[in-house]
């Protein structure tokens, strides 16, 4: 059993009929039924009732459909956090700040930020937002996920 399989299991899912599920994979569609075929005897079951007019999945072959949905998913986010480990921009940018600096600092930091100088989710967070920093906050177009919090 291969990733590709799972993906090719679930875009028939999907799409319901082998023609639209090969295009949607851009294979053809003899390439998907020999490997649904092959993910079928690899597991012993029928993943699909087939019939002229319609593409049902089995009971259980809708119960491996979700769990190849979850693996993907999985294999996805795993992807994802080996990508960050090359990538050290690419993770979230979190900037305190104290209410004494920030109306010094935010209104030069915010609009660098929304020019594209740094990458990824940044967020934003005082003591105290004071009025101006909270308006340079809100200048950059909702693209800033700010947390204020209160000094008790």
């Amino acid at each position: 059993m291969t990733l590709q399989e799972l993906r090719y299991l679930i875009a028939l899912a999907d799409k319901g009929h082998f023609v639209r599920a090969a295009e949607a994979c851009h294979i053809s569609q003899s390439t998907l039924s020999t490997q649904l075929k092959k993910l079928e005897d690899y597991l012993g079951v029928s993943l699909f009732e087939r019939n002229k007019h319609r593409l049902m999945p089995t009971p259980i072959g809708a119960a491996i459909i979700e769990r190849a949905r979850t693996a993907l998913d999985v294999v996805d986010e795993i992807r994802d956090l080996a990508r960050r480990d090359h990538e050290p921009m690419a993770g979230p940018l979190r900037l305190g700040v104290i209410p004494t600096l920030g109306p010094y600092l935010v209104p030069y930091v915010i609009p660098q930020y929304a020019r594209g100088v740094f990458f990824g989710n940044c967020c934003f967070s005082c003591a105290k937002m004071t009025p101006i920093a909270e308006r340079y906050r809100q200048s950059a177009n909702g693209r800033i996920v700010a947390r204020t919090c209160h000094s008790r």
